[in-house]
């Protein structure tokens, strides 16, 4: 069976450099923050071209903790999309907040600055924007509304470790950037882990409330929690991360080969396309159509793991009922039962993604155009 992403196959190549950061963390029983956190915090904000960079216990964490320091929380809105985890939505709730779902443009997915618009009202107080899947939208514009409006602006780059608009790394627009670390991701921990990107000034507020809001001798300023992000974590972050121009430069060639393999039933099968302007992450590769079980289940049948994203939109969950308000969300209605993931990791081999290629040709070329 071929899967969706193969964590095995990545260990196996860079198993001596990780084991040997664990082994250091475990000897030095610096098991809490210290130095294998603060050297991975170091090198990621160098990476990304960050003011600085704090290392959280979960990207879904982190977004906890940019709400929890942009002060929001009970009689406020925050402005989201609908087509993303449920983390996203449910970091607002945490606060006392409530999320407003925004509908999204049909190409990357993403809000916009005329969605957002019509989902402000009086009480919204912060956008939270998801690059989906790795890719990325009009980040510049809505960047610029937010700062014309006085919002506060949080990037969920959760899928999106990499991704680029001209040479600035996403995270980087916002008051606040959020990545995930969860192991199948761009740069994956052997857990969870995630890191908040922010400006400078933000950086000892955002350290102390992810340790209780403590702020020394004993006191603690602000009730908060236990964000913070495992030594552990840290060593096996900082082993692979000078690998992550590979990863990325080799999941751009697998969407490459894809475009190019799946280029005869375009007509029948959307496919994923970056902006222009813009550097995918390839976090995902995410085609569209409208007979979306019927292909995963005929993958699976040929040997090839795919899987839905996201079928049943925020709007739609239990778990938001009562607790958020939407807007007019025709796009995301009509996009979110279309969505089918395939087999996208950098150790993915050509004879996989050729037979991957000739799976979904077969079975997207059985139906009528």
């Amino acid at each position: 069976m071929i899967p969706l992403t193969d964590l095995r196959r990545q260990h196996e190549a860079l198993a001596e450099s990780i084991e040997a950061g664990v082994l250091e963390v475990l000897r030095s029983q610096r098991l809490i923050l210290g130095e294998h956190v603060a050297r991975f915090e170091s090198e990621a904000r160098q990476f990304l071209g960050a003011e600085d960079a704090i290392g959280v216990s979960s990207g879904s964490d982190g977004l906890v903790l940019s709400l929890l320091d942009a002060g929001i929380g009970p009689g406020d809105e925050v402005i989201t999309t609908p087509l993303t985890f449920v983390a996203t939505a449910e970091a607002i709730c945490r606060v006392g907040a409530t999320p407003v779902f925004a509908d999204v443009e049909p190409d990357q997915l993403s809000l916009t600055r005329d969605t957002i618009e019509r989902a402000r009202s009086e009480r919204t107080r912060a956008v939270i924007v998801v690059h989906l899947f790795g890719h990325v939208g009009p980040l510049e514009d809505i960047s610029d509304y937010c700062r014309e409006r006085g919002l506060v602006l949080i990037e969920d780059a959760a899928q999106a470790f990499g991704a680029k608009v001209g040479l600035r790394s996403v995270g980087t627009f916002g008051d606040y950037g959020v990545f995930s670390f969860f192991p199948a991701k761009v740069l994956g921990g052997a857990g969870d882990g995630g890191l908040v990107v922010a400006r400078a000034e933000r950086g000892s507020r955002l350290r102390q409330l992810r340790v209780h809001g403590h702020v020394g001798d004993g006191e603690f300023e602000k009730v908060s929690g236990n964000y913070r992000l495992d030594a552990i974590q840290a060593a096996v972050l900082s082993a692979k991360l000078p690998h992550v121009p590979r990863f990325l430069s080799d999941r751009r060639a697998h969407a490459e080969a894809y475009e190019q393999g799946l280029s005869q039933v375009k007509a029948r099968l959307e496919l994923p396309r970056q902006r222009t302007g813009t550097t995918s992450a390839w976090n995902y590769y995410v085609v569209r159509t409208p007979d979306a079980p019927e292909l995963v289940r005929g993958l699976k049948e040929r040997g090839v793991t795919a899987t839905g994203y996201y079928w049943t939109p925020l709007h739609r969950q239990r778990c938001f009922a009562g607790r958020a308000r939407a807007t007019s969300l025709e796009i995301s209605e009509r996009v979110a039962p279309q969505l089918v993931a395939l087999p996208l990791f950098p150790e993915l081999t050509q004879d996989e993604r050729e037979t991957v290629i000739r799976s979904v040709s077969d079975l997207v070329g059985e139906r009528p155009a």
